[in-house]
């Protein structure tokens, strides 16, 4: 194994332009199955037929009980990727054919891959600088050690559905599966933005045929907004708790207006929350009830007679 430290791992995760913040926040939580299949708007029939096909691999949770599904947060958007697929009219051999290229072990892909050659060739079809590509080669050693030594439950890390789902996730990228259908012949490719850019590559040869693109980062989104994920999305780590306080403020009406503002770091940051209201005489309780609890940071009176105050109150949501 090339890593020598975890710092060494963390600092390949920089210089490719991975988020470490993100990566702490959301692994290993997002393997954890804990999403209700109802949340996917699929039926447990359809579930069920798609699962004997094998267009998804699912391990049954059991309580002492009954059994029910759940889901973790790659199986979740897999099977929103297949339900768009079956809305477009794709036929169910199509989304196994993709299960099969997307949910596959890679170890059979990458244990063959010559380390000269792959440097060979990142050079030659890359904008990468030589520490990026040095990267890239470390990792390629660390899956071949390590990826038949991990637990069964950690190897979805190491599809490409979610290799492309950490791209979007750890480097704020673009991603798409894209199908292509020529005459009849369905053919899956995978862009990414970032990836255009530093490997060469100009979608038009591609995008220029008939094809159904299937952006992850909208499937990502879909999942955020859907109200019923509200208590996972924090799990997962697909925001943080300052983040977290700010849904908080806005689904609670908390505030009129909510400011954020960053220190020297992207991470460093500062959410305030500002409310304000007339209090007339008969009201004056609610000042009190401010100041008695603490509820602010700043307030600011404005006596307009002496029967009627406006108050703007100001309150740091987080540090």
């Amino acid at each position: 194994m090339e890593y020598d430290n975890e710092k060494q791992f963390f600092d390949d995760l920089k210089l490719l332009g991975a988020s470490i913040e993100k990566f702490e926040l959301f692994y290993p939580q997002m393997k954890e199955q804990l999403i209700p299949l109802a949340n996917t708007g699929i039926s447990a029939r359809t579930f069920i037929h798609w699962r004997k096909l094998g267009i998804i691999d699912y391990q049954e949770t059991i309580s002492e009980t009954r059994s029910w599904v759940r889901l973790n947060l790659f199986q979740y958007l897999w099977l929103k990727v297949c339900s768009t697929m079956r809305d477009f009219g794709i036929p169910l051999q199509i989304l196994l054919e993709a299960k099969q290229e997307y949910l596959k072990d890679i170890y059979s892909d990458i244990q063959d891959i010559d380390k000269t050659e792959y440097n060979a060739y990142l050079e030659e079809i890359s904008n990468l600088t030589k520490e990026q590509i040095e990267a890239h080669l470390r990792a390629l050693d660390f899956l071949k050690e390590a990826y038949p030594h991990l637990p069964d439950e950690d190897k979805i890390f190491y599809t490409p559905f979610a290799m492309l789902i950490s791209r979007v996730l750890l480097c704020n990228d673009d991603v798409s599966i894209v199908l292509i259908n020529n005459n009849g012949d369905f053919v899956f490719n995978d862009i990414s933005i970032q990836m255009m850019d530093e490997f060469k590559i100009s979608p038009l040869e591609l995008l220029t045929q008939i094809h159904l693109n299937l952006p992850l980062r909208r499937f990502l989104e879909d999942f955020i907004d859907e109200p019923r994920n509200n208590k996972h999305i924090n799990y997962f780590g697909l925001i943080n708790m300052a983040e977290k306080r700010v849904l908080d403020a806005i689904r609670n009406k908390s505030y009129k207006e909510i400011a954020i503002r960053f220190g020297n770091e992207r991470e460093d940051m500062i959410i305030e929350g500002f409310s304000d209201g007339d209090i007339l005489a008969s009201k004056a309780k609610e000042v009190q009830r401010i100041l008695g609890m603490n509820e602010y940071d700043e307030i600011t009176l404005k006596f307009r007679n002496d029967k009627h105050i406006y108050y703007k109150n100001k309150k740091r949501i987080s540090n």
